[in-house]
């Protein structure tokens, strides 16, 4: 009953493109070994053909990682800014009803990547952190909610 499963992740590994997961797992049962499928590094490396990526990996899809992300940008560079859930440039409303017409489902993983979870400049107090921690974790869990709702999902 273990079933393995690869993320696609931003970057420069296997992966980053989700053609190479296709191109890894396409001899592959997908009742073995499959996708962790990321809509925010799909976003990030894919742009506006992730919807493309989701398709082609349908099969191997398993769970999925919720996330969102913005860009901040300079002359001639640009970098990742990970964001709460609604906060960025990920197109939730267009995944969530893409997942539901592929018939997507399996577990669903929010991944809180921003501050305070990550990137604080300044260390908090214990107490601060955990009021913190729980009310950017019960904002983005009211953000997925909602969106599954909308989407008919949930």
């Amino acid at each position: 009953g273990i079933h393995g499963a690869m993320q696609n992740h931003s970057g420069t590994g296997v992966g980053a493109a989700v053609w190479d997961l296709h191109e890894l797992l396409r001899d592959i049962d997908p009742l073995s070994l499959g996708v962790q499928f990321d809509i925010r590094h799909a976003v990030t490396e894919g742009g506006q053909c992730w919807p493309v990526g989701l398709q082609l990996l349908r099969p191997w899809i398993r769970c999925t990682d919720i996330k969102d992300f913005k860009w901040q940008q300079s002359p001639g560079a640009a970098a990742v800014i990970n964001t709460p859930l609604g906060e960025g440039i990920v197109p939730l409303d267009a995944y969530f009803k893409l997942v539901r017409q592929l018939n997507i489902t399996g577990p669903m993983s929010v991944h809180l990547e921003y501050a305070p979870f990550e990137g604080l400049k300044t260390p908090l107090s214990p107490d601060e952190r955990q009021r913190q921690f729980s009310a950017a974790m019960r904002k983005d869990i009211a953000v997925l909610k909602t969106l599954l709702q909308r989407n008919g999902i949930a």
